[in-house]
Formats: structure tokens, sequence, C-alpha cells
């Protein structure tokens, strides 16, 4: 998954992937990793990002294409709703000055 994570992904394709309904995979997976599919790869995604948003200073718009956002938008939705910030207010919060100048 960390090495697509700029790829569409989806649990059907990742069942698919192991042999496995989808069902099966979401069980197998969630006992195994304490989060179901879906939650682990957007955890994953915003990890990507915020690693982007601290070490780099390219635009949101590159940033969620990297990170595997469909846009800059659902990026923005996402970070709003799990760390009540912006990616632009997080970026200000925690990068450092070095970042910030490259």
């Amino acid at each position: 998954m960390f090495a697509n994570l700029d790829r569409p992904l989806n649990t059907a394709d990742l069942a698919n992937r192991f042999g496995m309904s989808v069902r099966n995979f979401a069980r197998v997976f969630s006992k195994e990793t304490g989060m179901t599919p879906t939650d682990f790869l957007l955890t994953a995604r915003c990890e990507r990002a915020i690693s982007l948003l601290l070490d780099t200073a390219l635009p949101m718009k590159s940033i969620a294409h990297r990170a595997g956002f469909p846009s800059d938008e659902q990026m923005r939705k996402v970070f709003v709703r799990r760390f009540s910030l912006t990616p632009r207010e997080y970026r200000e919060r925690f990068a450092t000055s070095r970042a910030a100048d490259t």
C-alpha cells in the first residue's frame, strides 16, 4: 500500500490481490492492524502528506497528488476532519523554518 499511495486503491482491489473476498480481507486486515483498510489507507496518505508538508515547499496540489488524494480540496477536508487544521495551517504551525525556506 505504501508504495502505491499515489494510485487509486480500494478494498476490492486489495482483496483480489490476496485472493480473498472483500469481507474476509476486511475482517483479517482489521484484526491484524486494528483499523479498516480504508482507515489505514487514509492514515497512510495523511502521514505522507504531513511529511511533504513539513519537509518540502511543494504546493498543496502536488502534495495531495503525491499522497494519493484525488484533489487538494479532498486533502483539506480530511485534514480538517482529522486534525482540525487545513494542510496550510498544519504546515504553518509545525514546519521548521528550514523546510519553509526550501
